[in-house]
């Protein structure tokens, strides 16, 4: 089914892509594909829909500690503090991107952090 929402999203459908990847979450909500399917709907409504809080919402459920990938959960992280960066709330963008430094020191997430950390500080002047 998530290649079935990848198809979709590339014929050019993102309505279809994000329906389908929903359905995947509520269908199978104890696979491990569920996180694969809300980082494919995050990744969505941050970049396509600029809905910052229903994307980071999604982030929150791959960055959980149940998801046992460590790769996905620092990348989710990541997002979560993207979305707070776009949404202008720099202050909790610092703090979770500081986590991601911290949870997640040899990830290549890392360099990300700080470049939106000093982007934040850039924009508050």
């Amino acid at each position: 089914m998530l290649e079935a929402g990848d198809a979709r999203l590339d014929a050019d459908e993102p309505t279809k892509a994000a329906e389908i990847w929903q359905s995947v979450v509520e269908r199978y909500p104890r696979s491990r594909y569920r996180f694969d399917a809300h980082m494919r709907l995050g990744n969505y409504l941050l970049d396509r829909e600029r809905a910052y809080d229903r994307a980071r919402g999604h982030f929150l459920a791959v960055a959980d500690e149940e998801n046992r990938d460590e790769e996905q959960r620092a990348e989710a992280t990541l997002k979560t503090g993207i979305c707070f960066y776009e949404a202008r709330n720099f202050g909790k963008s610092f703090k979770v991107m500081r986590q991601v430094i911290e949870e997640f020191p040899v990830s290549p997430q890392v360099n990300e952090s700080y470049y939106y950390i000093g982007l934040g500080h850039f924009r508050l002047g």
